[in-house]
């Protein structure tokens, strides 16, 4: 993961691969360098040694622009979210002396909201 700091002006994806390039003395056909939100730019490399390498050096400066470099996580922008479903769950094995909508919750845990029960119950 790269990003532009500070106020600087727009970086594209060929200015950074020409700045990755040429500070990182790596062949452009070795990486990829795409647009990436919230960051600017995700790159990946061919092979290890380049990512190594990369991530060896705090930042690349070029042209009055500075990326800077950062190991990218997928967790990093994860947002975590309630999913809302509404299923039909049936439920066997209950003794009738048992079934309320207590032992279904019981049963089901927090996985679940219990809106209602099937009339039939």
């Amino acid at each position: 993961m790269m990003y532009v700091g500070g106020a600087q002006p727009p970086v594209s994806c060929e200015d950074a691969t020409v700045a990755i390039s040429r500070r990182l003395d790596t062949p452009r056909h070795r990486f990829s360098v795409d647009k990436y939100h919230p960051e600017e730019f995700l790159v990946v490399f061919a092979a290890h040694e380049f990512r190594s390498k990369a991530l060896g050096v705090p930042s690349v400066e070029h042209d009055g622009f500075k990326i800077f470099i950062k190991h990218w996580l997928r967790q990093a922008q994860a947002k975590s979210r309630i999913m809302s479903m509404q299923v039909d769950i049936m439920i066997e094995g209950v003794p009738s002396h048992a079934w309320s909508r207590y032992t279904a919750a019981e049963l089901l845990g927090s996985s679940c909201l219990i809106e209602s029960l099937a009339p039939e119950t």
